[in-house]
């Protein structure tokens, strides 16, 4: 039953090695098993960050709350058990699989869009744009300064210069 857990690592993996900036960048170095192996270390670290949330909401949310004088039940263990049962005799073990399997793919995207909004924080430069020497500066003139050359390139342009940058930073080439 365990042997359906390898399948969200690998998606879960794949999804968060190819989806996130950083790591799409870094596609070239891996080839072969190699890239099978970092996919499956990044899955495996999102799925063991799923198990180990599904295990503290299951010991410390209750498991219904009353809203308006209507009972909400919060145990999402009990209703997908529910439905397995007339399908699968020992449901117990496979809920508990397609929870963590959810979850894992879930973490996987929150993973993604963690590095995308660290990526477009650098992009944006937001603390060139409020340095205190820039904004005496635009005090005296009047006008807001901003740099000339920075101000004509897009966000893309940006994020693919700081990616590239990260990669080159420890390539041979970049000691010469």
């Amino acid at each position: 039953m365990f042997l359906l857990l390898i399948l969200p690592i690998l998606v879960s993996g794949y999804s968060a090695f190819t989806q996130n900036p950083y790591h799409y960048y870094r596609l070239h170095r891996y080839e072969g098993q190699l890239l099978y192996l970092e996919s499956v270390r990044l899955g495996l670290g999102c799925t063991l960050v799923s198990a180990t949330f599904t295990t503290l909401l299951n010991s410390f949310v209750p498991s219904s709350i009353n809203f308006l004088n209507f009972e909400i039940s919060l145990d999402i263990y009990r209703g997908i058990n529910s439905l397995l049962k007339e399908i699968y005799h020992d449901s117990d073990s496979l809920t508990w699989i397609i929870i963590i399997t959810v979850g894992s793919l879930v973490i996987s995207k929150l993973y993604v869009f963690s590095a995308k909004i660290r990526l477009f924080i650098k992009a944006f430069d937001v603390t060139d744009a409020l340095s205190l020497r820039r904004i005496k500066a635009s005090i005296k003139r009047g006008k807001w300064l901003s740099r000339q050359d920075e101000s004509l390139l897009s966000y893309n342009e940006r994020a693919k210069i700081i990616l590239m940058a990260s990669v080159l930073k420890d390539s041979p080439i970049a000691g010469w």
